[in-house]
This record gives structure tokens, C-alpha cells and sequence, in this order.
């Protein structure tokens, strides 16, 4: 698959983002700002070679209209010796029929200074006064201080990226000049503290920093400690306070580390009782243990519904002595809807509830019998068996396509890297045959793998995954520069394989 079809998968995103924008243009009577609107969108058809539709043709029409009305306005001004303000050519058209029909009858003015005629009735001559007509005043000049936010777009990426808010055409383009102020070194003193301690080169920042080294430090201090580390190491000037609050914030990540793994492993027993493997797993989960730290279910609930596809609750004992849970949930099952007709079949059961479509939270009245998530589990996988089918329980990975081998080089990787993937405008993945040619275990964790593709030996490594591949198999892979040593070299990063 060429790097063109990879644009034309994604050109589909913009189309609605620039008909908003030229739609509003045309509202306002902004005509440069519309005609610049329409030819970005030209320039980005031509582009993938996809022909005009029908909105943009409508648009570049009522944009012509508008031109050559306003040329019309600009002859009758010169005609007639009136000054350019468009109102001085109402008020002569009007002067001019007021004093043909011989008659006089009072005007209104609207609040933003233009005429407006009372109903027509009989004619002209009884609705057009010349005698109450006033010149327009002069605008008055209004200085309004301005308050110049650029500074703070690297703050802005960050958090776009890290809350994992939806990537559309505006979000991009804040996170884009997000990323070439840190780029520049144009960032606060508590980024450049959180990249260095991160191991992290700011002048090749990328989403991927601020979703997976910034962001987890700084979510960690909230989950295990106090927020305000995380905020006040982002708000200073600082340098010196800066380095040492991401000192701390990094001792606080690494002890999350520690307590997520813990649970993870608690979390894979109670699944091993729950189901003998994957194939009968209920259609959803929810699991306690008295060991669980409220501060990490939510990550946890997160990775086990990564595993089994599951709609996933995990619950851990409040300080209030109540159950507090994180779920988080698959495309085409709405959680917060759902713990709302769980909270009406099973009265009294949770306290509070809230949330959205992907992630939610609850708390149980725990009564110290030990029911209170068994009675939430058998009520959860109860409406999930109503609402999900076997299509919706399956899991798809959507890829591009193969990647021609013309393709496969750094110069690829470089593109790609140069863009703004996320949520909502995922990075592209690849799909192609191969043959493994050696896999051994790193980390304990992670599956390394030389595969033969193409023709050529490549390296490829697949994180999380430690059970033996088949010989041949089809990859779903991103494309990346490992470097080590010194040296840059392409390598795989396994999304899934069958």
C-alpha cells in the first residue's frame, strides 16, 4: 500500500471539518477567509485526486455571486459619488424612491446601524422616509487588551493528548503547534524536567511522548499521592523546582508500576477461575480483591479489556469502607447507559454511578457479605448478553493494507512520525504475510521475532505478548526507527497476528 491510499483513508475526516469552516465563513460575509477555505480544500482534493463535491461547487457559486454583487455595489458608489460604506448606498437608494413617490414616512434603525424598512403595505411611497434618514455614525474605536496564549500550546498538546481527547481537524492543529514549540525548545521548564527524566529527546516529540512517558507520570501523582505535584510541576517557572517535582513524579510512576503489576497478576487468577480460556469468556467482567488500590482499577480494568474484548469492571475497598470501581468498555456498548439499568434492576446496590460511552465509575454499598460484585457481575454480563452479539464481542483490528516494499525505508517512518495521530485519527497499520525465521522472549514479557517479508529479513518485536507465534502467519504492524548504539534501524511493532 502506497503512502497515498494511507492520506485518502484519512481524507474523509477532513471533508466535514472544512465545510464547517466554509459554511461558517459564508455566515459572517467573510469572503477572503472563505475564498482561502475553498482553495485549502482544492489543493487537498487535488491531492489524493478525488473530484470537487457538490458542497465545495455550491460554495465557489454563492462565493461568485457574492462577488460580483459586491462589484455591482463598488460601480453605483463611483456612479454616484458615495462615500464606500455599504449603508450610504442604502440610504441614497432610498432617498432616491422617497423622493419619486413625493412622500415621507418615518425609518426604524436596527441596533447594529442598518435600516430596516416597516412591512410593505400599499408602495414604495408609504414606506420610505428621507427627513428621518441620519448620516451613520462613525464606529467608535475600541481597544480590547490581548492576552497572546501561544506560549501555552505545549501545555495544550499534552493534555489533548493524554486525556485522549478525539483528534479532529482543530485538535490536530493545536497539538501540531504544540509539538513545534517543544520542538524548538520552546517549552515550560516542567516539560523539559518530564522529557529528561523520561529519557525523552524534545526535539524529536512525537504524540506517542506525551500519551505514554509525560502523561503517565503526571496521572500517577493523582492516582497514589496528590495531584497538585503533577500541576505544579507544570505551572512553574522554576527549572530547579521543576527537575525536582519530576524526580518526584517519576518515583511515584515506578511505584504505580509495582502496584499494577501486582494487581495484573491477582487479576489473571481470578480470570483463570472465571474461565478456562478466552473462548468462554462472559460476555462482560468484573473483579475485586481486597489487595486492589482504588487509585490503579482503572488501568488495570483497561488492560483486561484490551485481552479479552470485554466490556470490564475492577473494584477495590474505598477508605469509606464502600466499593469503588473503573470500567472500561468496547465500541457499541455504552457503560454509563449500562450502569444505569443495572442501578434500576438492582435497587440500593450502587450509590453513585457516572461516565460516558468508553469509561465509567461506580461505588456499591458494600454490606461486608461479600455479594455486592457478584449481585454487580451477574447484573453487568446480564445486560451485556442483551446488547452485544457475537459481531460486536469479536474483536477487528482495521489495517491499510500491505506496504509496498519501495515503501519500507526511514524516509516512510519520517513522514508518518511528522504527522498527528491519536484518538479518532489512529496512525496507520500494516498487514502483511511473513515468515518467522527465529522468536525468543525479552523482558520476560515481550515477544522478539525475525521474520522474512518481501524477501528480506526485519526485525520485528510484539509487546505484551509472550505465548510462541506459528511459522507463517499475517502481521498487523506499525513501522518505526529502533535506534541503539547510535544506530537507526527499521523494525515491526506487532499489533496482532493470525
Amino acid at each position: 500500500m502506497t503512502i497515498q491510499r494511507v492520506v485518502e483513508t484519512r481524507f474523509e475526516a477532513e471533508t466535514v471539518a472544512r465545510l464547517e469552516a466554509a459554511t461558517l465563513h459564508l455566515a459572517r460575509g467573510a469572503a477572503p477567509a472563505l475564498r482561502l477555505e475553498l482553495h485549502r480544500w482544492r489543493v487537498a482534493l487535488n491531492a489524493v485526486g478525488r473530484p470537487p463535491p457538490g458542497a465545495l461547487l455550491e460554495l465557489e457559486r454563492r462565493l461568485e455571486i457574492s462577488a460580483v454583487v459586491s462589484r455591482a455595489f463598488d460601480l453605483e458608489r463611483a456612479a454616484s459619488g458615495i462615500p464606500g460604506d455599504p449603508r450610504s448606498l442604502v440610504h441614497h437608494r432610498l432617498e432616491r424612491a422617497s423622493r419619486a413617490a413625493g412622500r415621507a414616512v418615518p425609518l426604524e434603525r436596527s441596533r447594529f446601524g442598518v435600516v430596516v424598512m416597516p412591512p410593505a403595505t400599499a408602495d414604495v411611497a408609504t414606506q420610505l422616509s428621507v427627513s428621518s434618514v441620519a448620516p451613520p455614525a462613525p464606529p467608535e474605536t475600541v481597544r480590547v487588551p490581548v492576552t497572546k496564549l501561544d506560549a501555552l500550546l505545549d501545555l495544550v498538546a499534552l493534555g489533548t493528548v493524554a486525556d485522549v481527547v478525539k483528534l479532529d481537524a482543530n485538535n490536530r492543529r493545536l497539538v501540531a503547534q504544540g509539538l513545534k514549540r517543544v520542538r524548538s525548545g520552546r517549552l515550560q521548564p516542567g516539560l523539559q524536567a518530564l522529557f529528561s527524566i523520561a529519557g525523552r529527546d524534545p526535539v524529536r516529540a512525537a504524540g506517542f511522548d506525551f500519551g505514554f512517558a509525560l502523561g503517565p507520570r503526571i496521572n500517577a501523582a493523582g492516582r497514589l499521592s496528590d495531584m497538585t505535584l503533577g500541576i505544579e510541576c507544570l505551572a512553574t517557572d522554576d527549572s530547579a523546582r521543576a527537575t525536582e517535582l519530576a524526580g518526584q513524579l517519576d518515583a511515584i510512576n515506578r511505584e504505580r508500576r509495582d502496584v499494577e503489576a501486582g494487581m495484573r497478576e491477582l487479576a489473571e487468577r481470578a480470570l483463570e477461575l472465571l474461565m478456562p480460556d478466552e473462548a468462554t469468556a462472559p460476555p462482560a467482567v468484573a473483579l475485586f480483591d481486597e489487595s486492589f488500590h482504588e487509585g490503579v482499577v482503572g488501568i488495570v480494568a483497561g488492560r483486561v479489556k484490551d485481552r479479552l474484548h470485554r466490556p470490564t469492571f475492577v473494584f477495590a475497598r474505598g477508605t469509606d469502607g464502600n466499593l469503588k470501581g473503573s470500567g472500561r468498555s468496547i465500541p457499541g456498548f455504552h457503560l454509563r447507559d449500562a450502569l444505569d439499568l443495572v442501578a434500576k434492576r438492582e435497587p440500593g446496590l450502587l450509590l453513585r454511578f457516572g461516565g460516558h460511552a468508553m469509561a465509567a465509575g461506580c461505588t456499591l454499598d458494600d454490606c461486608g457479605d461479600g455479594v455486592a460484585v457478584e449481585r454487580f457481575g451477574d447484573a453487568l454480563r446480564k445486560v451485556a448478553a442483551e446488547w452485544l452479539d457475537k459481531a460486536t464481542l469479536t474483536r477487528t483490528l482495521r489495517t491499510d493494507g500491505p506496504l509496498a516494499i519501495e515503501w519500507f525505508n526511514p524516509q516512510t517512518v519520517a513522514v508518518l512520525d511528522a504527522q498527528v495521530w491519536g484518538q479518532g485519527f489512529e496512525a496507520p497499520v500494516f498487514c502483511d504475510e511473513v515468515q518467522v525465521l527465529q522468536q525468543r522472549l525479552v523482558g520476560e514479557k515481550h515477544l522478539k521475532l525475525r521474520v522474512r517479508h518481501l524477501g528480506q529479513a526485519r526485525d520485528a518485536i510484539w509487546f505484551g505478548h509472550a505465548e510462541p507465534v506459528a511459522e507463517r502467519l499475517r502481521l498487523a504492524y506499525r513501522l518505526v526507527l529502533d535506534e541503539y548504539n547510535g544506530q537507526q534501524r527499521l523494525q515491526m511493532i506487532v499489533e496482532a497476528a493470525h
